[in-house]
């Protein structure tokens, strides 16, 4: 049997998140997740949850760094990130055969809600704990 040597793209999001209000689901999403060479692939990041997902413009001043580790070490994916455009799409050169866990580090952001919508989301995250401490508190109509 003949295989293919193939190159497995794993991806991975890193994201320095500290509020609850601000902690939403983000990945790194590539439109090809195996490649037959090294070449670019394509990539965008992704907010929300998969059936309600949207893409994160890829601001060069909001990425602090996009970074490949693969069979060579560390590479600085930076570069592929216009500096003048809000992207959707970056085109990530992977240059060694073999698999490659990309990240993405942004800067930090935070959502501010108003108390129903906040209890709201807690509701849909299961964030339970919070709305317990909440009400204990007495601070659930706060925003």
């Amino acid at each position: 049997m003949r295989f293919r040597h193939r190159n497995f793209v794993l991806l991975s999001a890193v994201m320095m998140a500290s509020l609850p209000a601000s902690a939403h689901d983000f990945w790194l999403s590539a439109s090809d997740f195996t490649l037959d060479a090294p070449q670019s692939a394509a990539l965008s990041a992704m907010i929300g949850h998969p059936e309600d997902r949207a893409y994160w413009p890829m601001i060069s001043h909001r990425v602090v760094s996009l970074r490949s580790l693969g069979p060579d070490g560390i590479s600085d994916l930076q570069s592929a990130i216009s500096p003048e455009a809000m992207i959707k799409t970056v085109n990530a050169p992977l240059d060694a055969m073999g698999t490659h866990m990309v990240t993405i580090e942004t800067t930090h952001a935070v959502s501010v809600l108003e108390a129903e919508q906040f209890n709201d989301y807690l509701d849909e995250e299961g964030l339970t704990p919070i709305k317990v401490a909440r009400l204990q508190n007495r601070t659930q109509d706060e925003a």
